[in-house]
């Protein structure tokens, strides 16, 4: 199977797991690896590994690079767009539907959970309760009580640095 390597956002490495074999590279210890490149040592020490994310940040000559490590599976996803869903930071919450706000839940400078009620929508005779897909901090509220909104609409804006 194929493997895509990333370092830096770019693509780097189309490589089988045979080709990986063949590139010379010595583990000294726990987070050091010596690679011979054009007859050229390199030595890289592993400061972090994220087996969720397939992601590695290693130290080359004091600059670190991200290393990700993605299949096919991984390359398809990606050209789908579908791998943005999985890190749910949005900065905003927008309404799913057109409907009315019956109750707004949170104010500015409020911290939430994730599963927190933020508004609740009356949306086709149902009530619909918003719930914070994430902890974070509110940074401003964009709709009130018996007000009326589109779909899409801008309801809660986050503040970014806590999302």
């Amino acid at each position: 199977m194929e493997k895509y390597i990333l370092i830096n956002n770019n693509k780097a490495l189309e490589m089988s797991a045979e080709n990986l074999d063949k590139m010379n590279i010595v583990q000294l210890d726990d987070r050091h690896y010596h690679h011979l490149h054009h007859n050229r040592g390199i030595l890289g020490e592993v400061v972090s590994i994220d087996l969720n994310e397939k992601k590695v940040i290693v130290s080359i000559h004091q600059k670190l690079h991200e290393v990700i490590i993605q299949d096919q599976l991984d390359q398809t996803i990606a050209s789908m767009g579908l791998n943005k869903i999985k890190n749910n930071t949005d900065v905003s919450l927008k309404a799913p539907m057109p409907g009315l706000v019956l109750k707004v839940w949170v104010g500015p400078g409020d911290i939430v959970k994730k599963g927190d009620n933020l508004i609740t929508l009356e949306a086709m005779k149902m009530e619909n309760i918003l719930k914070a897909n994430a902890d974070g901090c509110i940074q401003s509220v964009h709709s009130s009580q018996g007000e009326k909104v589109n779909k899409g609409q801008l309801l809660i804006l986050f503040d970014s640095a806590n999302s």
